[in-house]
Order: C-alpha cells, then structure tokens, then sequence
C-alpha cells in the first residue's frame, strides 16, 4: 500500500498508475506527448513507488521542488553498481555517471568550480555581440534555402545551427566538425534516459569515445597554442588532468548544444500552434525575454532528473525511505495546476513562471544564462524577418524520454 497525505492508495490506483509510467517511459504514446499521462499520474499519485523502474516518480512541482533540496543527492557509484551491473566497463556510463551533472559533493564542487566562471551572468553578456551574429547569420541561411517556396528545416538552418556553433566556438570545436558534433551530442543525451537498449548504450559508447579523444587533441593544441576558448582557459588554471578536461568539454559541448536546440525548435513550434502568441511578440519584440520562459516552462528540453533521499522523508505528502531513488519529472511539473493557472495553455504574457527546466538545488543548469541568451535573440528576431513562417509536414521528434524537442522541424517562409 502506498500512502499519499493519510490516504491509503489502494491496489487497483497503484496498478492503473503502473500502468501510466510504463506507458510513459515505454511506448511511443508517452515519447510522442507525455503531458496526459504525466497529468493522470500526478492527479492520482503525485509520488509513486514504480516497480518496473524501482524508483519513484515525482510529478507535482512542489514534490520536484523539494527532493532538489540539499539534504538529497545524486546516485553514488555504489547505486549505479546495483541499477546498471557492469557500467564501468560501458564508456558512455562511465562518462556521465563519473560527470559533474551525476555526482556529488566534494567532486560535484570541484568540477563545477573549474567551470562556473565562464558561465555567470557577466561572461555570458559578454558573448552577445557573437551570438547575434550567429543567430542573424542563420536566419539569413534560412531566408535564403526557403526564398523559392521550397520547404526548409527550421532545426538545419536555424535551431540546431544557433547552439552548435556558440558551443563550437566557446568549446574550441573547429567550424567543419560542429554538424559531427550535433550528431554525437544527440545520441550520447540518450544515456540519460531511465530504460536504454543495447542499441543506443552501444552507439553512446562509441560517440563518447571519439569526442574525448577529440578534445585531448584540442588540449593538446591549447597546451601548444592558447586561443580564446573554454579549453585554453581550462589548461591555463592547470587544476584538472588532461583526462578530466577532455570528458568535462564533452559534457559542456553536448548540454550546450542538445537542449538549446530542443528549447529553440520547441519554442518556434509553439509560436507556430499559436499564432496570437506569435503576433504578440511580433508586435513587441520586449516580450521576448518572458516568451522564453513560458517556452521553457510549456516545453522542457530536460524532462526529468534524478533524486535519492538521504534519509526517511516525506515528498508532497508521501513517505519516501532513506536510500530511494527519484526521477523528478520536471515537464510535468511546469504543468502542475497547483503552481500555474490553466497550465495546458501557452501564454508569452504569463508572469511569475517559476519553472523548473533548469533543475534546481547545487545541480541547477550551468548554461541557463547562455540558453536564455540565445533564445532571446533570436526570438526578438524571428516573428518579425518570417512574418509568414509556416509549418509545412510533421515534426520529427529526438528519440530519447529525457531530451525532449524537435529534431527535424519543415517550415516554409
């Protein structure tokens, strides 16, 4: 029995949610549009005990709210010993449980304090003059591919191209292999998933493979010839090995790059199923600045996290015992009708949108101020150059649970 705010949960509830988080996780229903089933969960069970996935499922925003706090943790190595058997011998789990955005203090700390400084709110500002010229040079790539009426790839010319070349350039990515770089980052964001197939661990490990093994080449190239990028900067401080530089440039280029592009091809998609919304910003292009968040907050690009409790606690009303694991399904928080008014309704005019996109607690998102950066420029930009920007066929989605956005968006200008 499960016990939510002194009610019994009783076995026919607890098995129709079951049956939702499979659905969920484990068919194209829940890949295609998670938010009805994420609804249904949360009205039944904000916080449910899953036994398919021997974790709970955190669906309300304040349950999320609170197992980011700081008396929670990430999963240790002795957890991912229990949860995945065999990852050390696995490069891409390796990697990404070894990472920053999967550990936890003093290691969390140390990596994240080699990397903080490039990323404040200052140095991001800083960076504004070349993300507007990356940005105006895509949509003139766009306005050029789609002149004759033929149909374009928003995401090709323009969502995942903004992202790939600030992460390229910041990264010490040269310019002809930023395109190989999109595709690495886009299979490896897959390990993040709560269910993997030996498919996607197979092509995770090859792809982190041949980025770290480019990124020692860069550090080897820095080491020789300094320029002004991130690993020149990193190699310059001398406080992280060669091998830890090398996966930390991995890690920053692929969260960089993948849920930007997400947040840029799912905010356009929006404004595109909302044509009023995009007249507004047409007409103040101001908006633009809380137009990203309701876009973050309407579409997160992370759908979800992971939480284990360090003690016996309550989360939203239910108990949660000491060593339990969590996946925080931040998407359906930011639809959580105890936090937002009408919250299935897509509103740039929304105000106070506290979302949780970016995570909270010693693990909120490192890039938030360059996301936001770069969807602001180009959304004061875009309703006003393609005033006429049109869907033009069905848009394909990234196949992960995780990341969630278009991956291919046809459009005509």
């Amino acid at each position: 029995m499960q016990v939510i705010s002194g009610q019994t949960i009783g076995e026919d509830t607890k098995q129709l949610v079951n049956g939702f988080v499979e659905a969920l996780f484990l068919t194209s229903e829940g890949h295609e549009n998670p938010y009805p089933l994420t609804a249904r969960i949360r009205q039944l069970a904000p916080v449910h005990y899953s036994s398919t996935l021997d974790m709970y499922t955190v669906t309300s925003y304040d349950g999320c709210v609170r197992a980011c706090e700081r008396d929670m943790r990430v999963a240790t190595m002795e957890d991912h010993d229990k949860e995945q058997p065999g990852w050390r011998e696995q490069p891409g789990l390796s990697l990404l449980f070894r990472s920053m955005l999967m550990s936890n203090p003093p290691e969390h700390t140390r990596l994240r304090q080699a990397v903080v400084p490039f990323f404040t709110g200052k140095r991001v500002a800083e960076l504004s003059a070349m993300v507007e010229e990356v940005t105006d040079r895509a949509l003139a790539a766009l306005a050029d591919a789609g002149a004759d009426g033929s149909v374009v790839d928003f995401q090709e010319f323009v969502g995942c191209v903004i992202p790939s070349t600030v992460a390229g350039h910041l990264m010490g990515v040269a310019e002809e292999d930023r395109t190989r770089f999109q595709l690495i980052a886009e299979v490896t964001t897959k390990l993040t998933d709560p269910v993997l197939s030996p498919e996607v661990l197979a092509a995770g490990n090859e792809r982190i493979m041949e980025a770290v093994e480019y990124f020692r080449r860069v550090i080897d190239d820095r080491r020789a010839h300094p320029a002004q990028d991130i690993p020149s900067m990193l190699v310059e401080q001398g406080d992280l090995g060669d091998e830890d530089l090398a996966e930390l440039l991995v890690l920053m280029f692929a969260a960089s790059y993948e849920t930007t592009a997400c947040l840029l091809g799912s905010g356009t998609v929006a404004l595109l199923e909302h044509p009023e919304e995009s007249r507004k910003l047409q007409r103040d292009p101001g908006l633009a600045v809380n137009a990203v968040e309701e876009m973050l907050r309407w579409e997160s690009p992370a759908q979800l996290t992971y939480r284990y409790t360090t003690k016996d606690t309550q989360i939203a009303g239910t108990s949660v015992p000491q060593g339990a694991g969590m996946i925080l399904l931040h998407g359906a928080a930011n639809r959580d009708p105890l936090q937002f008014e009408d919250p299935d309704r897509f509103d740039i005019s929304r105000r106070d949108i506290r979302h949780l996109s970016f995570g909270g607690g010693i693990h909120t998102c490192l890039g938030a101020h360059l996301a936001r950066l770069e969807a602001r420029l180009l959304f004061e930009r875009l309703p006003q150059r393609f005033p006429r920007l049109a869907q033009a066929g069905a848009v394909q989605l990234r196949e992960a649970v995780d990341i969630r956005g278009p991956l291919t968006l046809p459009v005509t200008v």
